[in-house]
Order: structure tokens, then sequence, then C-alpha cells
């Protein structure tokens, strides 16, 4: 009994450790966790939800940004994480003041080399 008095407040502090570091970014209505920043974007990955779905099967029509992010270069975040939906964030993608979101696509990769996505700007 003494050992689980001792573990409990253990786990509820790393539990709230945790929250705290834990970035939140809104997708389209999504809540994404922020991964990394890059030089020119920010790195997120989003839960598989339908709403990035449907924006993942359009026709691709930008790479998504090259860039190392922390340890990692973006592509392996991509490459080793099937269960998330990755998005470059881009400021001023299309313009002064928007945002541009380049969520990549099922299968980013088409000339062999550079990842794709499809870019919508707000």
């Amino acid at each position: 009994m003494k050992k689980l008095l001792l573990v409990i407040p253990v786990i509820l502090i790393s539990a709230a450790c945790n929250g705290e570091n834990t970035k939140i970014v809104d997708v389209f209505g999504v809540e994404c966790e922020w991964v990394a920043d890059g030089e020119m974007s920010s790195l997120v990955r989003c839960p598989i939800v339908s709403e990035l779905e449907v924006i993942q099967s359009e026709t691709p029509n930008v790479m998504f940004i090259e860039g190392d992010f922390g340890e990692k270069n973006f592509s392996e975040y991509v490459r080793e994480d099937k269960e998330h939906i990755y998005v470059n964030i881009v400021k001023d993608e299309c313009g002064k003041d928007t945002t541009g979101y380049r969520i990549i696509v099922k299968e980013p990769v088409i000339d062999g080399v550079s990842m794709y996505a499809v870019d919508k700007c707000i």
C-alpha cells in the first residue's frame, strides 16, 4: 500500500509535465500537435480524421518543405509515423498575413525523391 501511495504522485506529476510541454495547433478545426519549427515552416502532426483525409486525397500541388526539425529531418518523421497526418504550416505562404497549410498526401513520394502535399491557404 505504501508503494502505491508513492507511485501515484509520480504518475500525476509526469502526466502534468507532459501536458504542459505539448503545444496544440488548430489545422482546419483539427487539434494537432506541434513537432518542431524549421527555417521556413513549422511541422505539426494531426490525427487521421476525415476532414484532413479529404484534403489528403486531392491532387498534390506543392512539395512538402524540406528541412531539419530538431534532431530529425521532416521526412524521417513522416516515414516513421503512419498513425498521423503531417502538415507544414508556412507563414505568409500565399501573400502577406496569410498562413499556408501543406498537408502531406498519403503516398507522398511521387518522383522518387521529394515528398508532395496539398497546399491550402488562409
